[in-house]
């Protein structure tokens, strides 16, 4: 198989592929939230605009056979990239997009090759942040299997997983299969709610009820204490995304926006897009002048048990491994970090001896000082 793989370095030529990324994200078995373009336009208009984009794009023909969502990130802007890896393409990742990776449909092994290949004819030393992503997905793997091949240097490291609900059976096997002080609390925390003056869920999902729900979500973001750490929604580029993602996730019917009102005020929501059967728990909050009636934890269960009812297959809590996703997983999508560079390429050397050498010693001596500290020891 011969592909010819092009370059995309501004947003707005993506519109003239728009049906074949469309294409492309039906076609591919590893398809995710992350990779559809409702989720990728919205994420570079208010994250990356105006710096540069670098979409690898591998044709067979007519037809879309990869996309590598990377963007050139000179000044190492993305979610975790270390200083020394300025200059490197990079996913799209930060504090709003926990995961990313390779979208391809077909021969894995060619469309990785083709890639490689180009990146290797245009690039005197190419260095790739893919980041983090599924530990799974048929992409990732032929990165890691396919660089040594044209002289590049693979490196995984294991990433923290993403909690999440398998959800099989009724609601009430699942209740069951929790912890016994879980569903302890649970009850007891629903019996406190339902016990408050005009209880009212509501769910959102068309495009004609975003621009007031989000009015709600706003009110409920002043009283949260989101908007004292800094991560509030008030903030021109998160509500620029998310605004633009709900629109989009509802002209899909994707959008599944949860609301908790309680004597006519809104004092809960969570944020969350239904793909592929996968409901994804993207932001939630609450306002914490409510917090006795552990709002935030009460969404989140409403919107799992409506997950069961609409059968769906998967609920991914995403973001970091808290105690209360802890508490709710029955399942975890495993995730791995990845780069791809050359052999002898400096810094990326001593990236590697930094994650690999530098990091497990700092953790060690930082475990050995809390244990003296627990011991009473100076």
């Amino acid at each position: 198989m011969t592909l010819q793989v092009t370059v995309v370095r501004d947003p707005d030529e993506l519109d003239t592929c728009r049906e074949a990324w469309d294409a492309l994200v039906d076609a591919s078995p590893d398809s995710e939230l992350f990779y559809t373009r409702q989720w990728l336009e919205p994420w570079i208009a208010a994250f990356w605009s105006p710096r540069p984009l670098a979409f690898l794009l591998a044709w067979d023909g007519d037809r879309l056979s990869g996309m590598a969502p990377f963007l050139e990130d000179a000044e190492s802007e993305v979610l975790t990239a270390p200083p020394l890896c300025s200059g490197a393409l990079a996913l799209p990742l930060n504090g709003h997009a926990r995961r990313s990776g390779v979208l391809v449909a077909g021969a894995v092994e060619d469309v990785v090759d083709a890639m490689l290949q180009h990146l290797r004819d245009t690039r005197r030393r190419p260095r790739l942040r893919l980041g983090t992503g599924l530990a799974g997905a048929a992409g990732r793997r032929a990165w890691a299997a396919r660089a040594p091949r044209l002289g590049l240097r693979a490196c995984e490291r294991p990433a923290d997983p993403s909690p999440a609900i398998a959800i099989e059976g009724s609601w009430q096997a699942y209740l069951a299969s929790r912890a016994s002080h879980v569903q302890h609390e649970l009850g007891r925390k629903l019996r406190r709610l339902q016990q408050q003056p005009d209880l009212r869920w509501r769910l959102v999902t068309t495009p004609g009820e975003v621009e007031a729900a989000w009015r709600d979500v706003l009110a409920i973001e002043d009283h949260s204490w989101k908007s004292e750490s800094g991560e509030s929604l008030h903030d021109a580029s998160p509500q620029r995304f998310y605004v633009a993602l709900a629109r989009s996730a509802a002209e899909q019917h994707w959008l599944r926006l949860h609301l908790l009102d309680v004597a006519g005020q809104p004092i809960a929501y969570l944020f969350a897009v239904a793909f592929r059967d996968t409901l994804y728990a993207l932001k939630t909050s609450y306002d914490q002048r409510h917090a006795a009636l552990s709002p935030g934890m009460m969404v989140v269960v409403h919107a799992l048990r409506a997950a069961f009812e609409e059968q769906l297959d998967r609920c991914d809590l995403l973001g970091f491994p808290a105690r209360w996703k802890q508490e709710l997983a029955n399942s975890a999508a495993e995730h791995i970090q990845l780069c791809v560079h050359g052999r002898r390429d400096p810094r990326c050397l001593l990236c590697t001896v930094a994650e690999k050498r530098l990091r497990p010693l700092v953790g060690r001596q930082i475990q050995r000082a809390a244990a003296l500290l627990r011991r009473g020891r100076p």
